[in-house]
């Protein structure tokens, strides 16, 4: 669903959408007819192509009914078919989302930004999620925008005797959190001190991605965020959780950098950040018979 939402976005980057499942030729035909997948989707039903790519899910038993499902990812092939990215997860009720592939990997996002108060410096900062709507289980990226003015520079992790640019979310029981992406600094040469420093200059980006719970927690539940529901069979990789719709999720964090400009290196500031997520109901419909 979320890559058929996306699709025209994947498009504008020249690249095309190919799924793949390993459910049947029905149950993958009733599927894109009910949601209006619109681009293709294949069946394996057999998973020798999953197996072909060495990506079936290792951690399900040969004696259960859903043995051969894939690994949850995302390849991207050039027009060469080299691949260039590969985005997979472990547990098969996590995966990353469309829309934080667009975001990390092309700079392109949806919905509003948020611009940051950053006292007298007249920093340009913004934040955005790359999905304000996500499902648990979703891999969202968080992001921080710079657009700093001519002959500014914010000192970059690893130097010293001075406050290095950190992004940093609060710990969540909803969530679990992943390291930031910095992008590589250059090497900045300050004649006044003589010394070398690693720094950002112009624009940049930092990613921070967090995976929303997928598994059980009391928390969830306690909330009215999810309902249980029970296994289809004995075998089922169940239980299933269905989401209330209409549920926000907020994601509180923190900004630290310091600023220097050709004469004034300015004190370090500290800026408090705080996403809005809204959670959506799964899809929960089954095939039919």
């Amino acid at each position: 669903m979320q890559l058929n939402e996306s699709l025209e976005q994947f498009r504008e980057q020249g690249l095309e959408i190919t799924g793949i499942s390993y459910d049947s030729v029905a149950t993958v035909r009733h599927f894109s007819e009910r949601v209006g997948i619109q681009f293709p989707l294949l069946a394996d039903p057999d998973a020798s192509n999953i197996r072909a790519f060495g990506v079936v899910n290792t951690t399900v038993s040969t004696e259960r009914r859903n043995y051969g499902i894939p690994f949850p990812g995302i390849y991207i092939i050039d027009e060469n078919g080299i691949l260039r990215e590969k985005y997979f997860e472990r547990n098969y009720r996590e995966r990353f989302t469309a829309r934080s592939i667009l975001a990390r990997d092309f700079g392109i996002y949806v919905g509003p930004k948020t611009e940051l108060e950053t006292g007298g410096q007249q920093i340009p900062i913004s934040i955005y999620t790359s999905d304000p709507v996500a499902q648990p289980g979703n891999r969202i990226s968080l992001v921080v925008e710079f657009n700093l003015p001519p002959k500014m520079h914010l000192y970059a992790p690893g130097v010293e005797g001075y406050t290095p640019l950190s992004f940093s979310i609060e710990p969540d029981s909803r969530i679990r959190i992943h390291d930031p992406e910095y992008p590589e600094p250059e090497i900045l040469y300050l004649p006044a001190i003589k010394e070398r420093v690693p720094v950002y200059r112009g624009n940049l980006r930092v990613i921070l991605e967090v995976t929303l719970t997928a598994d059980y927690t009391e928390e969830w539940v306690a909330k009215g965020v999810l309902t249980i529901s029970s296994r289809l069979s004995p075998d089922d990789p169940g239980p299933y959780f269905i989401l209330s719709g209409g549920t926000q999720l907020e994601i509180q964090g923190t900004l630290a950098y310091q600023a220097c400009d050709d004469k004034v290196c300015f004190l370090p500031e500290q800026l408090p950040l705080k996403f809005q997520i809204e959670i959506e109901a799964q899809d929960e419909e089954r095939v039919p018979k």
